[in-house]
């Protein structure tokens, strides 16, 4: 079986534009739940490490899914390494964001 590279590209685009704003509104969920209830609050590395791993919950259930329906296991492990590195990316702009941000 032929490993589809051109869809893999193509999903790399759509996943590099989207992982940011995943990371974005996870995060903002977690700093309203901190707000509402102080046992959510996140602090420390913890404020970067817990959204970026709840974020990759996105898209585990959906490259499952693209296997179980005849998928190739290899684009999946593509794709869910291009939604990492892509949700790493977001989370050194967060962390560049807080550091020259803080009052924000």
């Amino acid at each position: 079986m032929d490993i589809p590279w051109a869809h893999i590209l193509e999903r790399a685009k759509v996943h590099i534009g989207m992982a940011p704003w995943v990371m974005m509104a996870v995060t903002w969920g977690f700093y309203r739940l901190g707000r509402k209830n102080p046992t959510w609050k996140l602090s420390g590395p913890w404020r970067y490490v817990v959204p970026w791993m709840a974020s990759l919950l996105v898209i585990i259930p959906r490259e499952a899914w693209d296997i179980w329906h005849g998928g190739h296991i290899v684009k999946s492990a593509f794709d869910m390494g291009e939604w990492a590195l892509a949700l790493g990316l977001a989370v050194f702009v967060l962390r560049w964001y807080v550091k020259w941000f803080p009052e924000d």
